[in-house]
């Protein structure tokens, strides 16, 4: 394993938020593919960072993005204008990659409702990104809002779209190991409400994603956990069933719930990141 050094950068949004990133670089000989890691719905950079440094070591070096209003990043907490907002927010530190890059392969890792997003943005822009690796992918979703909450909300996203709604999510969902939910409900920067424009962005983008798996061409690899009470495996895996890109590799790990980078299975999912990021840049 290669040591490596840890260094924070800022990137700004079309609109001039401030975007907090931080970088993992190997000392040494490094492989020629860039990873690009980004968050969930309630996560963000510091979550994952275990992750990133193990990644580092195997010789990547690796870039991870708070998005906006998220984290330590700028911009109103937990809104978004409208869906293109997540997309531009990608398209600012995936352009700064390819710049540094100077033609090298960018990957990019996104779990959960990142793992959406790095899939929607790699089947609307696939000359972008070298191959996705979707950890837990907010695809296909078991939380579900009440008929009468998805009034309330159509009528506040027409009126009121920055009205915040909590998230809501039991601690429990997360995982079963009591130093990973200690973890997660201590953590400061945890973003734990949304705005209706929000959810209604996100419930957009997967449709499209659902309706259109025949646009992901590029290489893909998708990780889930075998208790995961969020996401749907089943149809995730249905869904990849009508992928046309390859390399496509679906695994799944066994007696874990939803945070897989942050069980003891970690090292098993980095080892597979590895070998998918491998054979990608071999072929």
């Amino acid at each position: 394993m290669l040591t490596t050094t840890e260094s924070e950068f800022h990137l700004k949004t079309r609109e001039g938020y401030d975007l907090f990133c931080k970088r993992w670089t190997p000392e040494g000989p490094a492989k020629g593919a860039r990873i690009l890691l980004t968050h969930g719905i309630e996560s963000h950079t510091g979550w994952y960072e275990d992750t990133a440094r193990a990644l580092a070591e195997r010789g990547f070096e690796v870039s991870s993005l708070d998005r906006r209003g998220f984290g330590r990043s700028g911009g109103p907490k937990g809104h978004v204008e409208s869906a293109e907002d997540f997309f531009a927010d990608l398209a600012v530190l995936t352009g700064f990659l390819h710049e540094e890059a100077e033609g090298r392969p960018v990957f990019a890792i996104g779990v959960s409702l990142g793992g959406l997003l790095v899939a929607a943005h790699a089947m609307r822009s696939p000359q972008d990104l070298a191959g996705v690796v979707s950890v837990v992918p907010a695809i296909a979703v078991r939380i579900k809002p009440k008929p009468l909450q998805i009034l309330q909300a159509s009528f506040d996203n027409l009126t009121r779209p920055e009205r915040k709604y909590p998230l809501g999510i039991p601690i429990e969902m997360f995982s079963e190991r009591e130093e990973v939910k200690t973890f997660i409900e201590s953590d400061e920067l945890r973003t734990r409400q949304v705005s209706v424009r929000f959810f209604f962005s996100i419930s957009r983008i997967r449709w499209w994603v659902v309706r259109n798996a025949p646009l992901m061409r590029t290489p893909l690899q998708v990780l889930l956990g075998e208790k995961d009470e969020m996401i749907d495996n089943d149809r995730i895996r249905r869904w990849t069933e009508k992928v046309p890109g390859r390399p496509l590799e679906v695994r799944q790990y066994p007696g874990v719930k939803h945070s897989i980078l942050l069980e003891p299975c970690r090292g098993q999912a980095v080892d597979d990141i590895q070998a998918f990021v491998d054979q990608v840049t071999r072929a």
